[in-house]
């Protein structure tokens, strides 16, 4: 899913934004409740801001997160619990 992010802050009418899901498939990886590392569809670029959203809370990156490439890699304690939804968003 792709989307004008005109109405965001530093964002131009061009500019795109990607949507990854455990929900529907788009994010890649087990939501078992062990399972720390995510795959998105795609590496977001260096000037991307990434939101994650872990159960319905949303994942402070350094802290609950860690990303490198297209691989996000939950720190223990904030590992999704076992059915929770992830999403994750980059623009």
């Amino acid at each position: 899913m792709t989307g004008d992010t005109s109405g965001l802050s530093g964002a131009s009418a061009t500019d795109d934004w990607q949507r990854d899901s455990s929900r529907d498939g788009t994010l890649t990886g087990d939501v078992d409740g062990t399972n720390a590392t995510f795959t998105l569809r795609k590496a977001p670029n260096a000037r991307c801001q990434v939101q994650v959203t872990n159960g319905h809370l949303v994942a402070e990156e350094g802290y609950e997160f860690t990303r490198s490439g297209a691989v996000i890699t939950f720190q223990t304690g904030s590992v999704p619990a076992a059915g929770s939804p992830v999403w994750v968003i980059y623009f």
